[in-house]
C-alpha cells in the first residue's frame, strides 16, 4: 500500500480539530500605518482539552504581526481532534486575518492564496522548514477552497516525490482534477505527465492536446514543450518551422530554454531564415538569465557582427520586456 494511502487510512478514524471560539487580533500600530491587510497562518498544537499550545507563524510579515497573531491564537478555544471517539492531541492550521475595512483601496490576499504562497515558500526554503504535514495541509486546504494552483502544486510534489511521499499515480489524479478547472499550469502539468509517462502510460497525442489547451490559455511552458515535440517528432511529423513558432511564443514570454533554442535556430538557419543578429539577440537574453551555454554562443556570434549590428542588438536587449 502506498505510504500516502496508509496514512489516509489511519487519518480516516481521526476527526481533526476545529475552532469553536476566537478573538480578533490586535492591529500593531506599524502595520496599521502601512495599511497592511492579509492573513497570517499559525501552526498550533491543540491538547485533548482543546487548548492551544506551541505555535509558530508560517508566513511572517514583520511589523509586529507575528506576536499579535500568536497572542490572538493562544486565546482561542478548539474542539479537540478525536480518534475513535476519544480526544487526542493534534496540530491545527489557524488563520488570523488582519483587515482594515478598506478593501476597495487595498486588496487583501485570499486565505487560499496565503496558504499556497506559504507552502511554496516552505518547499523552496531551508530543509528544516519543509515539514511534509504542514505543506500538505496548506495545499489541501487551499485546494478545497477552489484554488487550483494549490492542487496543481500538490500533484507535482506527489508525482516527483518532492517533500511529500512519491506517488506519481496519485499526483496524476490530482493534476486531472486541477486541469478540469481550466487552470493553464495544471493543463501543462497534465501534458507533461502524458509526454513523459509520469503516473500514466505515455501518450503523445494527449500530451499535445493538453499542451495546446494550456498554450491557448497563455502557458509559456506549454508553448516551449510544443516546440520540443514538433522538433523531435513526438506524436506529430517533425516540423522545424512549426517548432520555431512555438519556441518564439515561449521565448517572448521569457522562457530561457526557448530563447536559447530560438537563437540557435536563427544561427543555423533551422526552421527560420538564418540571421546572426537575431540569433545574438535571443542568445543574449538567455545569457542574461545566467545560461552559461547561451553566453558562450552569444559571445561567438558577437565577433561576427558589425559594430552597427552589435549596437542594435544591445539596444534591443535593453528595451526588451516579456509578454505577460
Amino acid at each position: 500500500m502506498p505510504e500516502w494511502l496508509l496514512l489516509a487510512a489511519l487519518w480516516a478514524a481521526i476527526t481533526p480539530p476545529a475552532v469553536v471560539s476566537r478573538t480578533d487580533p490586535v492591529y500593531p500600530a506599524e502595520a496599521r500605518r502601512t495599511g497592511f491587510q492579509g492573513v497570517l497562518l499559525v501552526w498550533v498544537t491543540v491538547d485533548p482539552q482543546g487548548n492551544p499550545g506551541q505555535a509558530r507563524v508560517l508566513n511572517p510579515s514583520g511589523m509586529g504581526l507575528e506576536r499579535s497573531a500568536l497572542d490572538c491564537v493562544r486565546q482561542w478555544k478548539f474542539r479537540p481532534a478525536q480518534e475513535n471517539g476519544k480526544p487526542v492531541p493534534s496540530n491545527a492550521l489557524a488563520e488570523v486575518t488582519f483587515h482594515l475595512g478598506r478593501s476597495f483601496f487595498i486588496q487583501a490576499p485570499s486565505t487560499a492564496q496565503a496558504e499556497y504562497d506559504t507552502a511554496v515558500r516552505l518547499v523552496g526554503g531551508a530543509p528544516e522548514y519543509r515539514d511534509p504535514e504542514i505543506v500538505r495541509t496548506l495545499l489541501e486546504t487551499a485546494a478545497a477552497n477552489n484554488f487550483p494552483a494549490a492542487e496543481a502544486f500538490l500533484a507535482d510534489l506527489y508525482a516527483r516525490g518532492k517533500v511529500l511521499p512519491k506517488d506519481p499515480a496519485y499526483g496524476f489524479g490530482l493534476a486531472q482534477k486541477a486541469a478540469a478547472t481550466g487552470y493553464p499550469e495544471a493543463e501543462f502539468e497534465l501534458g507533461l505527465m502524458y509526454q513523459t509517462g509520469l503516473g500514466t502510460p505515455r501518450d503523445f497525442a494527449r500530451a499535445l492536446s493538453w499542451y495546446r489547451t494550456a498554450a491557448r490559455a497563455g502557458s509559456a511552458n506549454a508553448n516551449h514543450n510544443l516546440g520540443v515535440m514538433f522538433e523531435q517528432g513526438q506524436g506529430v511529423a517533425a516540423d522545424e518551422s512549426e517548432a520555431a513558432k512555438y519556441f518564439r511564443r515561449a521565448a517572448e514570454r521569457g522562457v530561457v530554454p526557448s530563447q536559447q533554442r530560438l537563437g540557435e535556430m536563427y544561427r543555423d538557419g533551422v526552421g527560420v531564415t538564418q540571421n546572426d543578429a537575431e540569433a545574438a539577440f535571443w542568445l543574449t537574453l538567455a545569457a542574461n538569465r545566467d545560461d552559461d551555454q547561451a553566453a558562450q554562443e552569444a559571445g561567438a556570434l558577437a565577433a561576427k557582427l558589425s559594430p552597427k549590428q552589435a549596437r542594435r542588438v544591445q539596444a534591443k536587449v535593453r528595451g526588451w520586456q516579456p509578454i505577460e
